[in-house]
């Protein structure tokens, strides 16, 4: 591999010194080494050694024995090698360092290692290739600009330097976006910066809740990637400005959860096959609707990967109740957007902002796929408000989950050896939690 990018980079950013070489773990958190550029460029070479099970680590960054690797076999590295243009400015740290993805690859498995988020996409998105389809995806992301504060609660609903007090609510009022003006300016800078296809900046329902949409992509791995350079790129501008950011899925119990928002079509030779105008335009939609909807409950795991996601799924809050669709209706697990013609598509509405977006994904094209081939039913659209509690079809609580995503068939057939490994996964990330001690147990000693 030539390090001509690296090259290249260097030629519009002469002050680089030093490079941040990561790839994104289970939990989605960016693991990884900061080189100086000397040590960088073996990136392009033979690569940077990194042990293959800090992919496995769990959400607070610990070990964890996950089907004995990291501890059995004696933690072997793999090695890292920069994927192709990746390499990017990180105008939060200085003209002098870069970011890059890297891609781990384990002589144990000829490739990548089991856990690999990045790659378990990747296989998901070979399957469509390999019928001549090619999803094209973008992700929405929402989250809480918070602050750090003293006491049991270790943050709260951010306070803007212009009016002193947190936003209640204010959906697309402007006047949120303009008590962090600064900050907002900031976020799109960084994003451009960084080829991060940034639109839209909204000022969402819950109290310093924002979204900041995403381009689509023709590549379906990038789009995830894209979600997970956007998370970390907003949490990093935040702090520069005094603030933190969140994508917990609720992390306030009395306001709007965030959601992960995921817009996804389908190309072939002729353009999108759900475009209404084509003879089984509507019919190709219906099953693809249909096998996301009868897939909703197996692979919730993918969307709510921890105890605090299934606190989201709350009435009135427009995160879904039940395995549903509708056209244009945000209370739906599955939306249909009013756009008709080549902009036809669905809107998956299910996961949580703090889900995996490779894994999001991959569930949401594993349930398209397997609607396809069976030309699955959807069934009748979702009429009225959503309803008031967790239907039966959706597991509410997170071991109820990892037992349907354990035993699922689909699971097992889209996501091979890493059903069980996530499934272990999320139960000792959940089992970790529960050891350490949280503010509210203090109510109840006394």
């Amino acid at each position: 591999m030539s390090a001509a990018e690296l090259d290249a980079f260097l030629a519009d950013h002469p002050r680089l010194r030093t490079v941040d070489a990561f790839l994104f773990d289970v939990s989605g958190r960016a693991i990884g080494k900061r080189l100086p550029l000397e040590d960088a460029r073996k990136l392009w070479g033979p690569g940077m050694r990194l042990p293959a099970s800090n992919l496995l680590y769990d959400p607070q960054g610990r070990s964890m024995r996950i089907g004995g690797w990291g501890v059995d076999d004696g933690d072997p590295d793999g090695i890292c090698t920069a994927i192709a243009g990746t390499l990017a400015p990180m105008p939060w740290a200085g003209a002098d360092t870069a970011q890059v993805m890297v891609s781990l690859n384990d002589g144990r498995f000829g490739g990548p290692v089991p856990w690999d988020t990045r790659a378990v996409l990747a296989s998901l998105v070979a399957r469509f290739a390999a019928l001549g389809l090619t999803p094209v995806v973008a992700c929405e992301l929402e989250f809480y600009l918070v602050d750090r504060i003293e006491g049991p609660d270790i943050f709260a609903p951010a306070r803007s330097a212009r009016t002193r007090r947190a936003q209640e609510g204010e959906c697309y009022r402007l006047d949120k976006l303009d008590d962090f003006a600064a900050l907002v300016a900031a976020w799109t800078e960084a994003a451009h910066a960084q080829g991060l296809p940034a639109g839209a900046v909204s000022a969402e329902y819950g109290s310093s809740q924002f979204e900041i949409n995403l381009a689509h992509q023709a590549d379906a791995v990038r789009a995830a990637d894209l979600a997970l350079l956007q998370r970390r790129m907003v949490q990093a501008v935040a702090r520069r400005h005094g603030h933190d950011a969140t994508f917990m899925a609720k992390p306030f119990p009395d306001d709007a959860g965030s959601g992960l928002h995921v817009h996804v079509s389908l190309l072939d030779a002729h353009g999108n096959i759900f475009d209404e105008r084509r003879p089984d335009g509507d019919a190709r939609l219906a099953a693809a609707i249909g096998g996301l909807v009868q897939s909703m409950g197996d692979l919730a795991l993918a969307f709510a990967p921890n105890p605090n996601a299934y606190r989201r799924f709350a009435p009135g809050m427009f995160a879904p109740l039940g395995a549903t669709w509708a056209h244009d209706h945000r209370a739906a697990g599955i939306r249909v957007p009013a756009e008709g013609g080549p902009a036809r598509r669905i809107e998956h509405r299910t996961a949580g902002a703090d889900a995996h977006p490779h894994l999001v994904v991959a569930a949401i094209l594993a349930g398209i796929l397997d609607g396809l081939s069976r030309n699955a039913d959807p069934g009748p659209p979702l009429q009225g408000d959503g309803g008031t509690a967790i239907a039966p079809e959706l597991p509410d609580r997170l071991w109820k989950a990892a037992t349907r995503w354990r035993s699922s068939a689909l699971a097992a057939e889209a996501f091979g050896t890493f059903r069980d490994l996530y499934a272990d996964w999320c139960m000792g990330a959940a089992d970790a939690m529960h050891d350490t001690a949280i503010g509210l147990e203090r109510h109840w000693l006394g």
